[in-house]
């Protein structure tokens, strides 16, 4: 391109007159083209290493775009499990639930239920590794998709959101299974299910429990009331919609990758 220029400007000096009187005005040109030149030079190497380094930039953006949707593919693998467990647990609550709101005894099927229902907690636990990262690098900014950085921004605070969910609902469990430490026999529950013998491997007692006064105590029975209706709106009101919200995003993630 340089080239280019001097050639055209060698051109037009050479069809200027060559009177001495005109000397001066042909070197005052010939300077001011060598400036135009010089900066004309810069200015094209600026571009061109702006160009390079947005080039840089986006190579950057798109690599970490990469590992995050499989963290995000991941993320949505999570809450899948979530939702089964949740589906799980909410149904065995709801069939014990049931059979309390009748004359109940301790038995085989409410030792199972029992235990479906109080099974470990399982909280939803992302992965953020690779969003942190963007975050804390400054590469996020570098995106381009304004609506695309929203949405793997908005994700922290579903998350946020959720967790506080996740709390209450952990609050009601353990004031459930306070209840049926105070009342309830695990020992006949484990007897019954399986686990004395095979997870524990410990002897099935040979002396006769029941929990009866469990499945008939008002306060077990509220309590388990509000662990249900705790665990429907966690369902409900946040595991879902985080599952549709990630479908989403990934594909917003992959488009973006794409163009």
């Amino acid at each position: 391109m340089l080239f280019l220029l001097r050639k055209i400007r060698r051109k037009l000096m050479q069809n200027l007159p060559t009177a001495v009187g005109n000397k001066f005005t042909t070197y005052l040109l010939y300077a001011i083209g060598e400036i135009v030149l010089v900066v004309i030079g810069i200015l094209l190497a600026v571009q061109i290493n702006n160009w390079n380094q947005e080039r840089k930039t986006q190579d950057n953006i798109r690599n970490y775009l990469v590992n995050l949707y499989n963290e995000t593919e991941g993320n949505a693998q999570l809450i899948e499990q979530a939702i089964a467990r949740s589906n799980a647990v909410l149904s065995a609550g709801r069939e014990l639930a049931n059979l309390m709101a009748e004359d109940v005894s301790s038995s085989p099927e409410t030792s199972k239920l029992l235990n479906d229902v109080f099974a470990p907690v399982l909280e939803y636990r992302p992965n953020l590794s690779v969003l942190n990262e963007m975050i804390s690098s400054g590469a996020i900014r570098n995106l381009r998709n304004d609506s695309l950085k929203n949405k793997i921004l908005g994700f922290q605070s579903k998350l946020t959101f959720l967790q506080i969910q996740e709390n209450y609902h952990t609050r009601d469990y353990n004031a459930c299974t306070d209840e049926i430490l105070k009342y309830g026999s695990m020992r006949t529950v484990l007897d019954e299910t399986g686990y004395s013998t095979g997870f524990l491997g410990i002897a099935k007692s040979k002396k006769a429990r029941n929990y009866d006064q469990l499945l008939n105590s008002n306060e077990f029975d509220n309590k388990l009331l509000l662990f249900i209706a705790s665990g429907t709106g966690l369902h409900e009101t946040n595991y879902l919609p985080l599952l549709e919200y990630l479908e989403a995003l990934l594909v917003s993630i992959q488009s973006e990758i794409d163009s």
